[in-house]
């Protein structure tokens, strides 16, 4: 019969010659039963991580901006108020014990017209190096709240030892020990990076005699300009403490992963095993062989459908005994 197909389809005046045989769609992979279950049961916890990281991620900057703008704003308005660019003596004082705070790393006074510029920082041997450093970040990124450096001290003192020790340069003894001294106590802190917040004021007196603080932004006030004001602000023991939180939240979240996953591999072994005992048995039925009742599963959905299942394939074996002939004829 085959044959006879073959020959009327060649005989047809209307089929196209050497037509291409049809080709098949390729046979898609699919996804077991199993790997469907612990997929559905992962994925939304660890969809649910990622964005709790996220969250605190942004919430910890925007702590870190408003906990160092509220700190600096505080010490920006009482150096404003109290200083006194003509006293020298009073105005070194009063620095000094500004960044003697934890959290205060710098300040930075610039007095209108040609007065003497203050700056200060927690280690004055090298204020130098620092307000070089400061310079170029407010030249480069001006208005910028974010002043990021990496310590080169010991790098400049290594030049400089090498310097007075290279050819006569009539550098002292002492002076080549007070720079390896130094040498040797900012070592360990070469390239270490330092991120500041940093404020920057101006300080106006007005025509009643008080004082106005001019932030970024703000219009300018009546009154004589009488200096700029920068202090850079030091947030490490918030940044720490945010930093603990994050990484407890980050382990908290890998175990939560790991025990949904443990959870979901034993679920859905514990849900394909009687699918695949089912699988199996409705499969011998197809072959013809129904001697074998369905396997017992537990009280469930899948319960009922071997049930019934089974009583197909009772009914079956009654059909079958009912169609085969009774005896010789």
């Amino acid at each position: 019969m085959h044959r006879a197909t073959q020959e009327r389809e060649s005989s047809n005046p209307n089929s196209p010659p050497n037509s291409p045989p049809k080709l098949q769609k390729p046979v898609r992979k699919r996804l077991g039963l199993s790997a469907k279950t612990i997929l559905t049961t992962v994925l939304p916890v660890f969809i649910l991580g990622i964005f709790v990281v996220l969250l605190l991620t942004l919430q910890r900057v925007n702590t870190l901006e408003t906990l160092g703008r509220t700190l600096a704003d505080s010490v920006v308005r009482i150096l404003a108020t109290t200083l006194d660019v003509q006293d020298l003596t009073l105005v070194n004082t009063q620095l000094q014990a500004a960044v003697s705070s934890e959290n205060v790393a710098f300040v930075d006074v610039r007095p209108s017209g040609a007065a003497v510029r203050f700056f200060t920082s927690k280690d004055p041997n090298t204020d130098w190096s620092l307000l070089r450093l400061y310079d170029q970040f407010l030249k480069k990124t001006p208005g910028s709240r974010h002043f990021k450096y990496t310590d080169t001290r010991a790098t400049q003192y290594r030049q400089i030892l090498e310097q007075s020790r290279a050819g006569n340069t009539g550098a002292r003894k002492d002076v080549q020990e007070h720079l390896q001294d130094a040498l040797n106590r900012l070592t360990p802190l070469e390239g270490q990076v330092t991120d500041l917040q940093v404020i920057e004021v101006e300080v106006y007196a007005t025509p009643a005699g008080a004082r106005h603080v001019r932030f970024a932004g703000e219009a300018q006030p009546a009154g004589e300009r009488i200096f700029d004001l920068g202090i850079g602000v030091i947030d490490k023991s918030v940044r720490d403490l945010l930093d603990a939180q994050l990484g407890s939240i980050l382990l908290l979240t890998a175990l939560a992963l790991l025990g949904t996953l443990a959870l979901a591999v034993w679920f859905g072994r514990r849900l394909v095993r009687p699918v695949l005992a089912l699988t199996a048995a409705v499969n011998h039925i197809s072959l013809g062989k129904m001697d074998a009742p369905m396997p017992r599963q537990d009280g469930d959905e899948l319960a009922d459908l071997a049930e019934s299942v089974d009583r197909l394939r009772v009914s079956l074996v009654m059909a079958l005994n009912r169609l085969r002939p009774k005896g010789p004829l």
